[in-house]
């Protein structure tokens, strides 16, 4: 979510920080951690999200999604211990949570891989993002510049990819996709089609997650996962967490 200029300062986003990682998140962490038999470690997540996801919104800024795909992405990893190579597909870069964190996964693993991810903001172009690192000397920054920290993550597995995902997956040249996260621009149409071409392009034992699957809120996202699901090719389970202001779903499909 790039915009046009500053919002807020640099003590707002700690503050705003410091809430969201002390906020109670213990029931469905302790869900996604039964479930996966792991959860991944607060403190980096916690790191990650202050940089790329705490913004300034009419919501509490909770990052559970960085929770799930992590654990559901270890768990992939030392269940396919013959996979030499881990083909991640993601819609909805943005500046870069996610898929610094499925990056890291990978790298923490000793597993290699790529992730090609999708995302109309461009990688190199500057911008100013509501986020913390608008308040730095060298803003507006790329997101290639935002993710220099862990600059080694971002050139050794993150191929990122500018475009609307209808309009660029037709030219992907991909064949397997083991692992997907997607998180575009909560349109049936995309979405809908991001299904699709995850399903044409998986085998049996591979994941697909859809971020806000919340039906109070995201009608597109809700219609478009059931109907995918309606096809019984994937076995799945919700995740919900509570923000205090609505549940927001997370779907986690594994092909049967």
């Amino acid at each position: 979510m790039s915009i046009n200029s500053k919002i807020g300062n640099k003590k707002q986003y700690l503050q705003l920080h410091e809430y969201a990682k002390n906020f109670d998140n213990s029931s469905i962490l302790n869900e996604i951690k039964e479930y996966f038999d792991y959860i991944h470690n607060k403190l980096e997540i916690d790191y990650f999200a202050l940089y790329l996801h705490i913004r300034i919104k009419n919501q509490i800024p909770i990052y559970i999604h960085g929770y799930l795909i992590s654990s559901a992405l270890y768990k992939f990893i030392t269940s396919n211990k013959n996979i030499e190579h881990i083909y991640i597909f993601e819609t909805g870069t943005d500046m870069g949570f996610s898929t610094l964190i499925m990056a890291h996964i990978l790298d923490k693993n000793n597993r290699k891989g790529i992730i090609h991810t999708i995302d109309k903001v461009g990688h190199l172009n500057k911008y100013f993002w509501n986020s913390i690192e608008d308040h730095t000397k060298n803003a507006p920054k790329s997101r290639f510049e935002i993710l220099e920290r862990w600059k080694d993550l971002r050139d050794n597995y993150c191929n990122f990819i500018t475009g609307e995902s209808n309009n660029v997956i037709p030219h992907l040249q991909i064949d397997r996709i083991h692992f997907a996260f997607l998180d575009g621009d909560h349109h049936y149409a995309n979405l809908i089609k991001e299904l699709e071409f995850c399903d044409k392009n998986q085998l049996s034992g591979d994941v697909i997650i859809c971020d806000d699957y919340t039906k109070n809120k995201y009608l597109d996202v809700c219609k478009a996962v059931n109907e995918f699901l309606e096809k019984k090719t994937y076995d799945f389970k919700i995740f919900f967490g509570d923000d205090n202001i609505k549940k927001r779903g997370y779907v986690y499909m594994q092909k049967k």
